[in-house]
């Protein structure tokens, strides 16, 4: 006979006694716990890829908005806009665009021709390049008197428009270190930065204009 004492007014059970509970447990009882841990744990990876699918729209939305505002995605399908048509669709170059390449042709015609200077763009954006030898001599950032001339037509040109204007400064992959200048970094940089200063002098916003340099990696 099994025997179960009281102390203190609570019942004190034999070891028997617990045995015969455990033998009344469900013993499928870990089912239970196991479905939940299982559904917890779909839960989790729910979750965690909707998390993931929220961060890859916002790197998207990112990537896109730094492209338009840099215009990173298209200098390699850049095409000269003297050879653009005109009309009335939404991708045509717009009319500012062309008055703008007329006035350079015009004003720049030989420079053109020899390719000191090469003038291409799309609908969103026009790009003017002029060859580090008219603008620089090798190592430094002031500008030449001829490439004042130069920055002070384009200056004329540009005051008419309010578009934002990015000056990028390059230089050759010879490296540089002196006491102006510890890196080419530091020198594509302060000559981005003197024709920014020159085309503000000649009357264009400041808000307007931006200064890169590019440092010898894209000489």
């Amino acid at each position: 006979m099994r025997r179960s004492s009281y102390q203190g007014g609570y019942r004190s059970l034999s070891r028997a006694d617990a045995i015969d509970a455990d033998d009344d447990v469900n013993h499928d009882r870990w089912l239970v716990s196991y479905a939940d841990f299982m559904t917890l744990l779909m839960a989790f990876f729910v979750v965690m890829y909707s998390i993931s699918q929220v961060s890859e729209e916002k790197y998207r939305i990112l990537t896109e908005t730094f492209n338009e505002a840099f215009n990173l995605s298209g200098y390699s399908d850049a095409q000269p806009i003297r050879d653009s048509s005109s009309g009335n669709d939404a991708n045509d170059v717009p009319e500012f665009f062309t008055r703008i390449t007329e006035q350079l042709d015009k004003s720049f015609e030989s420079l053109i021709e020899d390719e000191f200077i090469t003038v291409t763009g799309d609908e969103r954006w026009l790009q003017i390049e002029l060859q580090s030898a008219i603008l620089f001599g090798s190592g430094g950032a002031v500008l030449s008197r001829p490439a004042e001339a130069i920055i002070g037509e384009l200056s004329a040109a540009m005051l008419a428009y309010n578009n934002v204007i990015r000056v990028e400064g390059f230089t050759d992959n010879v490296p540089i270190k002196n006491r102006l200048f510890s890196s080419n970094w530091e020198l594509s940089t302060a000559r981005a930065t003197a024709v920014v200063r020159l085309m503000e002098s000649q009357g264009v916003e400041p808000s307007r204009l931006a200064a890169v340099g590019y440092g010898e990696h894209q000489p």
